[in-house]
């Protein structure tokens, strides 16, 4: 599976999310006029890295942004 399949599995899994949001949980983009409360989530290209030898394909830095979306505060 991938890290973004992962991510949105890790986040329906949560009983206490999943409480407020049921399973409004979208990749990247909320809907216009889309039921809340709501999560939505992005993931960025990882960036490479290296190791003591050079680059190293096999270390992956993943950059996440989580937006949670409510009528109020």
């Amino acid at each position: 599976m991938s890290f973004e399949g992962d991510l949105r599995t890790h986040l329906s899994g949560d009983s206490t999310l999943a409480g407020h949001v049921a399973a409004r949980i979208t990749p990247v983009i909320l809907e216009q006029g889309a039921a809340l409360p709501a999560v939505s989530y992005g993931v960025f290209p990882p960036d490479p890295h290296n190791n003591l030898d050079g680059p190293d394909d096999s270390l992956r830095l993943y950059r996440v942004q989580i937006d949670c979306w409510a009528s109020s505060f």
